[in-house]
């Protein structure tokens, strides 16, 4: 009888190892199964148990993204040391005719951004740069609203699409000026935001204000783009967090007009439909200046321009359709187009000029490639190489001299980047950099600056 039990046991037992064993391979590969969907998402914060695609859906678009470099001057400079800095941007893109599910308001969308930066550790303090050619582009510290404003396209008139263009609000307007995406790639300021504007007025994405812009496009290939904003002093000051929404409030009186003004035209060349742009903008600030010479003046001008050209595109991710004798099946080719490869070479640059009278910088010359799967299965990955130049006013020059300081000349940097694409959220970036002639007076010795930048979409 005991033996009987014992063998009852012994059979009931291994069905439960084996069931046991079962279940936890089951769990195992669904584990798997659900880290895998996870690391080939779109986000690291996933699609938030469906409520972000069913937000996208209704016309409500929520980004979050975080990037932090990791950076070290290895020689020159003002000191050897290593350092961090971050932030965090919050964008948010509403398309109003879906979510309110009215077609008339086709083309009706509104944007916003908020930010934060943490810099108490960045190298920039160490580098002996000035605010132009800062190594790390994450300046100002604390959280900071940028934007937020609508836009409306129009739908086809006159068999024209998005002919015209009207926006208005809280805007940044280096971010709809001057844009060159493949300047993103780079980590230093002067090459990714600043591009030799900034020490004359404010450009970059810390400067906020009311305003808008109108921009016109009679063909795909051709547009005019003409902006005005209110212009106030200290508007990038970390302080006012992006709520300057008065201006200059200490002296209203010295705010003015900020006018901006841009031409250019897109065109694809060639068979592989090969991207281009150039253009050619005007800016006027409108804020009351002295110049290096004594003489008073209503404001400051500056012009640019920018030529950003993709030099070679490999090929389509689609073979073409042929026939059996080999040609090209057009009838095919027009129903269904092939997707053009976005792997390739492209170039960006540009130049700008401004009065030496009253303009810090009055010359500086950028220019950049950046090369898209370059390496035979990585068709991610970026590697960039760029150069920045900046020319200093001949008048400020004068001007240093009969100060007794050393007066600045010129500064540059080098720079060098490979962004490796974990997926489709997240890419780690070994960056160098080499400044010449750091801070511009040449009492700093060149630098050498060798890190990494860490980016995660959520």
């Amino acid at each position: 009888m005991h033996e009987y039990y014992a063998k009852q046991m012994k059979k009931n037992l291994t069905k439960v190892l084996a069931l046991t064993l079962l279940v936890g391979t089951l769990m195992t590969v669904h584990a798997e199964a659900r880290l895998d969907k996870w690391w080939n998402g779109k986000y690291a914060a996933g699609e938030w148990l469906g409520v972000r695609s069913t937000l996208e859906e209704r016309g409500l678009d929520i980004r979050v993204n975080w990037r932090g470099n990791f950076l070290s001057v290895v020689d020159g400079g003002l000191q050897q040391r290593g350092g961090f800095d971050q932030e965090i941007n919050f964008d948010a893109d509403i398309d109003i005719a879906k979510l309110t599910k009215w077609e008339a308001l086709d083309g009706l969308s509104l944007t916003g951004n908020l930010r934060w930066r943490e810099a108490t550790y960045s190298i920039n303090q160490y580098s002996g740069t000035d605010s132009t050619f800062r190594p790390s582009a994450f300046t100002g510290a604390g959280w900071r609203l940028r934007k937020f404003y609508m836009t409306y396209t129009t739908p086809e008139i006159f068999r024209i699409k998005s002919l015209l263009t009207v926006s208005g609000g809280w805007q940044v307007p280096t971010d709809l000026f001057l844009v060159q995406p493949e300047s993103k790639l780079f980590v230093n300021q002067s090459i990714r935001t600043a591009k030799g504007i900034n020490p004359n007025l404010p450009w970059g994405g810390s400067f906020s204000t009311w305003g808008g812009y109108v921009n016109i496009q009679p063909t795909p290939w051709l547009y005019a783009r003409g902006g005005m904003y209110l212009a106030y002093p200290f508007g990038t000051n970390p302080l006012n967090h992006g709520l300057s929404f008065a201006g200059y409030q200490v002296d209203p009186s010295l705010n003015g007009i900020y006018t901006i003004a841009e031409v250019g035209v897109t065109p694809k060349l060639g068979p592989d439909k090969l991207a281009g742009k150039y253009a050619a903008g005007f800016i006027y600030w409108g804020v009351e200046n002295t110049g290096f010479t004594g003489r008073t003046s209503d404001g400051t001008i500056q012009f640019y321009w920018q030529a950003d050209q993709q030099l070679f595109r490999e090929r389509s991710l689609e073979a073409k359709p042929v026939d059996e004798k080999g040609v090209l099946d057009k009838s095919v080719v027009e129903a269904k187009p092939v997707k053009l490869n976005p792997q390739g070479l492209y170039a960006f640059s540009s130049i700008n000029f401004a009065p030496p009278e009253n303009n810090l910088m009055s010359f500086y010359a950028l220019g950049g490639l950046v090369y898209r799967g370059l390496i035979p299965h990585r068709d991610n990955d970026q590697v960039g190489v760029a150069f920045a130049y900046g020319s200093y006013s001949f008048d400020a020059q004068q001007l240093d001299e009969r100060r007794g300081r050393d007066p600045r000349t010129y500064q540059a940097v080098f720079e060098v980047d490979y962004r490796i694409q974990l997926n489709r959220f997240a890419y780690v970036q070994p960056t160098l950099q080499y400044i010449i002639r750091p801070g511009a007076r040449g009492t700093v010795s060149n630098d050498t600056i060798l890190g990494l930048q860490l980016g995660v979409n959520f």
